[in-house]
């Protein structure tokens, strides 16, 4: 596919809107997370108080994620969007501004999380329905990429960004968000620093970014098989962080895991939206998310704890295997591996 055709749904007015905005608030959210968990780490040094920190973000939105669905199927979803993201600013804002000014107390940045996966529980669902609306059917893939493609590059600096900041100024998701993002800044604390962190979450980011490079000209005829073997790839920086972490080889393993995340992500959201009725896209999304999310709060929670009690690089290595076993058993379902994809249809007007 040449690269004028991958750009197809960018000449679509309604989804160069919408990707801008896209744009705009992503580069309000990608330094948040790193921040956080080290503003957390130094108010508390402790790996369980970020653990309850996260998931006081995550159990809210798990909770709320099928109202959120309904809501953006009912309603205008454009609407619930920008409601959602005002909302997400005013919360993300005062956690910035209680960090900075050293008024910051736990059961703040807990209050202020909380209210802020709610509003992820809305946003989630909308932002997703929506994509049919705006971009050619044909081109669901293309328009899928673009949108992980702001993202990622977005996401390639502020980690690194947001690390300095912080360094000059003070089932599968389960694993994921308690092994990588609960234990992974408390381990990478004591060993890689602070500044290492952010280069390998930006390194996951820029693999992410130029697989999205990829899946604009490459079509995935069988999306969930490749997705699938991209998502097994993640087991690597988890065995590389338990065994002996040191930046160079973290970077490398997070570049080829972030490439594998980004196959997942687009294989996965053009599968839901081409098999699934527009009219009931959000409300699916919202199913889909909540089955996701579900464990993830229990990740963030148990992960500190076990930490503590086993130390973090075996907790590390035994997830490593359990996650890439988890990959292993989706694999062997015959429905994952011969999904394909469908012919192209005519957009539905809503």
């Amino acid at each position: 596919m040449r690269i004028p055709d991958a750009l197809t749904p960018l000449r679509e007015p309604r989804f160069a809107w919408f990707y801008a905005a896209r744009v705009t608030s992503t580069a309000g959210s990608t330094m948040a997370p790193i921040a956080l968990a080290f503003a957390v780490l130094d108010l508390t040094d402790s790996a369980g108080a970020l653990g309850l920190v996260l998931a006081a973000r995550t159990i809210p939105m798990v909770l709320f994620l099928l109202v959120g669905g309904v809501v953006s199927d009912r309603f205008s979803r454009s609407t619930v969007v920008r409601t959602a993201n005002v909302l997400s600013a005013l919360t993300q804002g005062t956690v910035a501004y209680l960090v900075i000014s050293g008024h910051a107390e736990l059961w703040m940045l807990i209050t202020l999380e909380a209210a802020n996966g709610t509003v992820a529980a809305f946003t989630m669902p909308a932002m997703e329905g929506i994509v049919p609306q705006l971009a050619p059917r044909s081109h669901l893939q293309q328009a899928n990429a673009l949108l992980s493609f702001s993202r990622a590059g977005l996401n390639v600096v502020g980690p690194t960004v947001a690390a300095l900041m912080v360094a000059g100024v003070g089932v599968m998701n389960a694993i994921h968000m308690g092994a990588w993002f609960t234990l992974g800044p408390a381990l990478a604390r004591e060993t890689i620093g602070v500044r290492g962190w952010g280069l390998v979450l930006s390194a996951e980011s820029v693999g992410l970014l130029l697989m999205t490079l990829v899946m604009l000209r490459v079509r995935l005829q069988r999306p969930l098989l490749a997705g699938m073997l991209g998502m097994s790839v993640f087991a690597l920086p988890l065995f590389m962080l338990g065994l002996d972490p040191h930046v160079l080889p973290l970077v490398v393993a997070a570049f080829v895991a972030g490439a594998g995340v980004e196959v997942f992500s687009t294989g996965w959201s053009v599968t839901m939206q081409e098999h699934i009725d527009e009219r009931v896209l959000s409300r699916a999304y919202s199913y889909d998310a909540l089955g996701s999310f579900v464990a993830m709060p229990l990740g963030q929670i148990l992960y500190g704890p076990l930490g503590d009690a086993f130390g973090y690089r075996p907790v590390l290595l035994v997830s490593g295997v359990v996650y890439l076993a988890a990959v292993l058993l989706v694999l062997s379902s015959r429905s994952v591996r011969d999904l394909r994809r469908v012919e192209a249809t005519e957009p539905v007007s809503v």
